[in-house]
């Protein structure tokens, strides 16, 4: 492997253009937070604003396996990817589905597992946030770049995911 040496080990070049990465992966999700925080004008507009940060985590979770094709999860499975015990999530889970939100069920053969999936209303909310978020994103970078540079940010975001999935592959 061109990551070692002749003895096996990880080369010194190596694991010092590993640190100066991840100092700008961190530069850049920082940069990239900062663009999110939207002025108040726009946070205002935002639908799901009166959400907890549990709470739209939940509903971002769902979107994100709803536009994967999965419909719903249990809530052990969103307990595990977000770390907490099932029952954090029980007065969150209680809320979303009082707002409209989502919607609670159980299926008929396994009454023990509790799932859950974003109602017709919370993708409508979702959605609405997103565009919101887009448009406003949007904005700031046909604003801010030209065409070409546009083109070299996407190019590069590519290649890093491209980078990543191969990573990912190997695990």
């Amino acid at each position: 492997m061109d990551n070692m040496d002749n003895n096996g080990k990880i080369t010194n070049k190596k694991v010092e253009i590993f640190f100066e990465f991840l100092k700008l992966r961190d530069e850049a999700i920082s940069i990239h937070n900062e663009l999110l925080n939207q002025p108040e004008e726009i946070k205002k507009k935002l639908p799901l604003k009166m959400l907890s940060i549990t709470q739209a985590n939940i509903v971002y979770l769902l979107a994100s396996f709803l536009d994967q094709g999965v419909e719903h999860l249990q809530i052990g499975e969103i307990a595990k990817m977000e770390g907490v015990n099932n029952s954090t999530l029980t007065q969150p889970v209680v809320q979303l589905a009082k707002m409209g939100i989502i919607r609670r069920f159980q299926k008929e053969d396994n009454l023990k597992n509790v799932y859950v999936e974003l109602t017709d209303y919370g993708i409508g909310l979702y959605k609405e946030q997103q565009s919101i978020r887009h448009n406003y994103l949007k904005e700031i970078f046909c604003n801010h770049f030209t065409a070409e540079e546009m083109e070299q940010l996407k190019n590069n975001q590519a290649d890093f995911i491209n980078l990543l999935s191969r990573l990912k592959s190997k695990q």
